[in-house]
């Protein structure tokens, strides 16, 4: 592992991706890529593989989520957590575009863009010092972590209390007042979430979708999806696939 993290920025549009690069470089090394055939020349000229990846949710191409998985698949960079970028000017919410993985707001910029990727770097325990800034917004802070941790079994509420540098008392005191919900809820929840967009997809079985969002037991996984549902996973994915 570098002592510097590296982030690849995979996006189409020049001014969005050299913005994107203007503001992390200096504390974080940067490799850029406008497409998914630019991403392996990227990638093979650095010292190490990417840490984190900022790709397109959406691109002219059309590549937009096909990107993201293909990410997933390739060898070279598949261990990185991606954050999607969004096109500039959208006025979609994080939620309106699922949980597969966090999207980047497209208004964030300059240091709340530094801190919103020191955290997802934080979280995977590559960025020096507490893994988040003490005036970092709650919601924001939880996610980053709760995102990169989402396919772990062993993560629990205990362990996202401490990656925010809380008491588990004191975290879920404060998820209550600002989010309505707690911490073991919340994890609960978002491995849900990314279960119906991973099953919408079709490509992968139920048993793959289960380890992939931190369920150990694919029978745990399959009571816990219908109980949230309302059908087994096979069931769902059979009406929302692709």
């Amino acid at each position: 592992m570098s002592t510097t993290a590296v982030v690849l920025i995979v996006v189409e549009d020049r001014s969005r991706r050299e913005a994107l690069r203007e503001t992390l470089e200096g504390p974080l090394r940067v490799l850029e890529a406008a497409h998914l055939d630019e991403v392996r020349s990227a990638v093979e000229g650095a010292l190490s593989p990417p840490d984190l990846i900022l790709s397109d949710l959406r691109s002219a191409k059309g590549e937009g989520l096909t990107l993201y998985r293909r990410l997933r698949a390739d060898p070279h960079v598949d261990a990185a957590p991606v954050l999607l970028v969004p096109p500039a000017g959208t006025e979609e919410k994080i939620e309106a575009n699922g949980d597969t993985e966090p999207v980047l707001p497209e208004s964030v910029a300059g240091q709340d863009l530094r801190r919103l990727v020191g955290h997802h770097l934080a979280a995977e325990g590559l960025s020096p010092g507490p893994p988040l800034v003490p005036d970092a917004p709650l919601p924001e802070a939880v996610e980053a972590v709760v995102a990169a941790r989402l396919g772990d079994p062993a993560f629990t509420a205990q362990e996202l209390a401490e990656a925010v540098g809380l008491s588990r008392r004191q975290l879920t005191r404060r998820m209550k007042d600002t989010m309505g919900t707690t911490p073991a809820a919340f994890i609960r929840r978002r491995r849900l979430k990314r279960a119906e967009e991973l099953l919408a997809t079709g490509a992968e079985t139920v048993k793959q979708v289960a380890a992939a969002v931190g369920f150990a037991s694919p029978s745990a996984f399959a009571k816990a999806f219908r109980d949230h549902a309302g059908a087994p996973p096979s069931v769902y994915a059979e009406r929302h696939g692709e």
